[in-house]
């Protein structure tokens, strides 16, 4: 039995905004806890999640001019045009006035946190989160660390400090709970063929064999932009 029943409630995407943190391209090589390729895989997935339930996107990297690099390609390549970025030279996200200012901007009580280091960017950002009176809900699938140990030593602090760890496939069928929700139904499963590895093939395959267009509309291979 939960201990705490009146907090218990399903996330809602008009009641959230979502924070990508440090996904560059020097700082990838930091990550060693999980596949890295994974973790791209799972931002951009993440991103796309939140596109598709217009849920507003904050993003801020860390010294990108000097020390760290751009943005990774493919997560430029989902972004709503319309999202700036956020450079700093602060750790911790929350000390940047710039930050501080698009978060509050937003006026969303909970933050899903999407950071590249769990042990750094993303503990730091959620911490801060939490401190500033939000719901915090690091995202913990799309980040990693230089061992599995500092990785999970991070996610333990976090979820000690009051934060809900989410994944973000976990967040993509919590915003779609009914299949009846058409406007959205058909990006959630076009996501999910791309995204979700193995058991995408379970979706394809059919459509192979009969050559008909499956949820999205499209035949496989095909993607909307």
């Amino acid at each position: 039995m939960a201990s705490h029943p009146e907090k218990i409630e399903m996330l809602e995407p008009d009641s959230c905004a979502l924070l990508l943190v440090d996904y560059q391209a020097q700082m990838l090589f930091g990550v060693k806890s999980r596949d890295r390729d994974v973790v791209i895989n799972n931002v951009v997935a993440l991103t796309r999640t939140a596109e598709t339930f217009n849920v507003p996107i904050i993003v801020s990297t860390l010294a990108s001019n000097t020390l760290n690099g751009p943005l990774f390609m493919d997560l430029q390549a989902v972004l709503p045009p319309e999202v700036q970025t956020i450079d700093r030279t602060a750790l911790n996200p929350w000390e940047s006035a710039a930050f501080q200012s698009a978060v509050k901007k937003v006026k969303r009580g909970k933050l899903l946190i999407g950071a590249l280091w769990s042990h750094v960017s993303l503990t730091y950002t959620t911490l801060g989160a939490l401190a500033e009176g939000y719901q915090a809900y690091p995202v913990i699938d799309a980040s990693g660390a230089p061992t599995v140990e500092a990785h999970e030593m991070a996610v333990q602090r976090m979820l000690i400090s009051g934060a809900i760890p989410v994944s973000w496939q976990q967040l993509m069928f919590e915003f779609q709970r009914d299949w009846a929700n058409t406007r959205t139904a058909e990006r959630v499963h076009e996501i999910t063929r791309h995204y979700f590895g193995a058991f995408s093939q379970g979706i394809v395959h059919p459509q192979l064999l009969t050559g008909e267009k499956g949820r999205t509309g499209m035949r496989p291979g095909e993607r909307s932009h």
